[in-house]
């Protein structure tokens, strides 16, 4: 049996994915098994994955697109490992990334449920290293705070054990964006994680079509968030008011401008000492197309 089984979701995205399947074989530890999630993709990758022809690889597909969650659900519910890792198909691990969160979970205590790692910011298109170690993580504050301050975790840093995956109930379907929040949150409610500041992943930014561009989304998984866990987004009221104007553009991005005004009336009664959202709430009274044209202008003269 696997010590760990390592998920890669992936959609239409064969270009990037070959590398980060490479970056997994590589690992100085093997005791894995791969599980390709595919979300239904229309490209080469069920050909590209099966033409690798190696044991280690399990490629899967999902019955309908199911989203980022549901798809990291079809492969965690293929898992035969303890331990859980995923890793986005378009970042790619270093040689030794598993061998050190092995080493770390074998050790921990029942309180403990996984660990994440530092990240390189890389240069999708020139691979040249944009910024290392940018987590910072306070072992003094409570990692509930800092999950929605601005979360350390990267998907593609973490391995978890299975068993406290399946007691919190996965990620959530429902949503497209923040389900990874959900889950961190979900886990750090219950247990502890522990935090490798080495950075043993790129975490690759590019241009391609990527989730969050999708404003839609955002603002799903945000209202859900918002709901299901309010006194935890409301503590730091600075960081609240942020999320409600954040959520205000987003609406007015998608044309609702009414619903916009709404969050972002509510970010400055929350916190009245952001100067950009009185510019915000000013631009939302107007149309979606002069709004866009207040915006850039905003951008140009500040």
């Amino acid at each position: 049996m696997p010590k760990v089984s390592v998920i890669i979701p992936t959609y239409n995205r064969v270009e990037h994915l070959l590398p980060a399947i490479k970056s997994v074989l590589r690992q100085t530890y093997q005791n894995f098994e791969l599980i390709i999630s595919d979300d239904g993709s229309t490209d080469d990758t069920r050909q590209v994955v099966i033409s690798l022809n190696n044991s280690k690889i399990r490629y899967i597909t999902n019955k309908g697109s199911k989203g980022p969650g549901g798809n990291r659900n079809n492969g965690i519910s293929h898992a035969h490992g303890e331990y859980v890792a995923f890793l986005d198909d378009d970042d790619e691990w270093l040689p030794d990334k598993l061998q050190h969160q092995v080493d770390i979970l074998r050790k921990s205590s029942g309180t403990v449920c996984g660990v994440f790692t530092n990240v390189n910011y890389m240069d999708k298109k020139s691979g040249q290293l944009i910024k290392r170690n940018p987590i910072f993580v306070n072992p003094k504050q409570n990692l509930l705070r800092q999950l929605v301050i601005k979360s350390p975790i990267y998907t593609s840093t973490i391995m978890v054990k299975k068993t406290c995956l399946e007691k919190v109930g996965r990620f959530d379907e429902s949503i497209h964006y923040m389900e990874d929040l959900d889950l961190w949150i979900k886990l750090a409610k219950k247990w502890k994680f522990e935090y490798l500041p080495s950075p043993l992943i790129n975490y690759y930014v590019h241009s391609t079509d990527q989730l969050s561009k999708n404003l839609e989304g955002q603002i799903v998984g945000k209202e859900k968030l918002f709901k299901r866990y309010p006194k935890l987004f409301r503590q730091d009221r600075k960081r609240w008011s942020r999320y409600l104007l954040s959520l205000g553009v987003h609406y007015c991005q998608t044309n609702n401008m009414k619903k916009g005004r709404i969050y972002i009336f509510k970010s400055i009664c929350v916190y009245p000492f952001i100067k950009i959202a009185y510019f915000q709430f000013f631009a939302s009274l107007f149309s979606p197309e002069y709004y866009f044209r207040l915006k850039n202008l905003y951008k140009t003269n500040w």
